[in-house]
């Protein structure tokens, strides 16, 4: 039997103005109540703050929230340097420097060529840590929470870089692109997520979307990337 109840100290029937409040199982409202002390006003607090943040305009949810705005803006700059690291990658593929150090040859003309599998590899490797690092990421915040997980998943990335940095042949490169894309997809996760948990409604479009916005800033950076190696190579 299901009906209509009010939560509060005491278990009563709801009046019309309560009536939407809570709509369960009359046993697992007396197990609420028996359970937690002072669950009436723990709801009908829960119920005025988000009452309260509903109603709030943009200014007063920024003055209210600020250093949530603050972290979730600078948690949200990690995605900058991962959309730009895993768009890199495959530019290297095409470099001469690269194909020498990683491919086969030489070739009839001297040069040397890196093989159409071993390109899928690489960059199918960066995609499989990220899955592994996105599914990851959510079970590990939900028990050591968002600012801990962060820290853990930055620290891993400073480590593993260097594995990339210093492959000595393709084998170790790859490996290090797995690791690298399990940090890479817990930042893709984690940022999303804690911009929505700790905002007020009024402020969740703009931090969400400032999220999105870092990943499409790879963009102007990896163009900066290439004119660079462009300047580099030789001629």
């Amino acid at each position: 039997m299901h009906a209509e109840f009010a939560i509060s100290d005491e278990i009563r029937p709801a009046t019309t103005d309560e009536a939407n409040l809570a709509s369960l199982d009359d046993n697992v409202l007396q197990k609420m109540a028996d359970g937690i002390k002072g669950i009436g006003n723990i709801t009908q607090n829960a119920l005025q703050s988000t009452e309260l943040e509903r109603d709030m305009t943009i200014g007063q949810a920024i003055r209210m929230y600020w250093k949530a705005v603050f972290f979730s803006f600078v948690l949200s700059l990690s995605l900058v340097m991962e959309g730009y690291d895993t768009s890199l990658l495959g530019s290297f593929f095409g470099y001469p420097a690269f194909q020498k150090k990683f491919g086969h040859g030489p070739l009839e003309d001297g040069t040397y060529q890196l093989s159409a599998s071993w390109q899928s590899g690489l960059q199918n490797a960066v995609q499989v840590g990220e899955i592994i690092g996105l599914w990851a990421a959510g079970s590990i915040a939900e028990r050591f929470g968002y600012k801990k997980t962060m820290l853990g998943a930055l620290l891993m990335m400073i480590a593993v870089i260097f594995l990339m940095f210093f492959a000595q042949n393709i084998a170790m490169l790859m490996v290090g692109e797995v690791l690298c894309g399990l940090p890479w997809g817990a930042f893709q996760t984690l940022t999303t997520t804690y911009a929505a948990d700790i905002s007020p409604p009024v402020l969740r479009p703009y931090l969400t979307t400032f999220n999105n916005m870092c990943v499409s800033d790879r963009h102007p950076l990896f163009l900066v990337g290439r004119g660079a190696r462009k300047q580099c190579a030789p001629h």
